[in-house]
């Protein structure tokens, strides 16, 4: 399993998010991963980190919506996330599994607790 460590994630992020400066004006994250990621996006595009949300709902003021991820493996979260949305949307996620990753912020050590909690270390 390959670990993507911070530089190389902010550089691939900023390496797909370049073109779309000024034709986005939110982002949503799909899912955990995904929230990190569009927080680097909200800084990087300087526009407005929205939560994912049961239902996304924005003035169109904040339209086109930049959705995106950390990983896509059979765009599953994505399509979700998309049907949640509700006006024009952008797509992006930065890489594709398999092979599986694990992002630097992930817990490399899980400790069972007791009846099925973990905590990472």
């Amino acid at each position: 399993m390959k670990i993507i460590q911070e530089p190389e994630f902010r550089k691939r992020l900023i390496a797909k998010l370049k073109h779309l400066r000024g034709k986005v004006f939110s982002v949503v994250g799909a899912g955990r991963s995904g929230s990190i990621c569009a927080v680097y996006a909200s800084h990087y595009l300087n526009i407005p980190f929205i939560p994912y949300a049961k239902k996304i709902d924005l003035p169109s003021k904040l339209h086109p919506i930049l959705l995106i991820d950390t990983a896509r493996y059979n765009g599953k979260t994505m399509r979700k996330l998309q049907k949640r949305v509700k006006g024009s949307s952008f797509c992006v996620w930065l890489y594709t599994e398999p092979p599986m990753l694990r992002f630097w912020y992930e817990g490399t050590n899980r400790i069972k607790i007791n009846d099925g909690i973990t905590k990472s270390s």
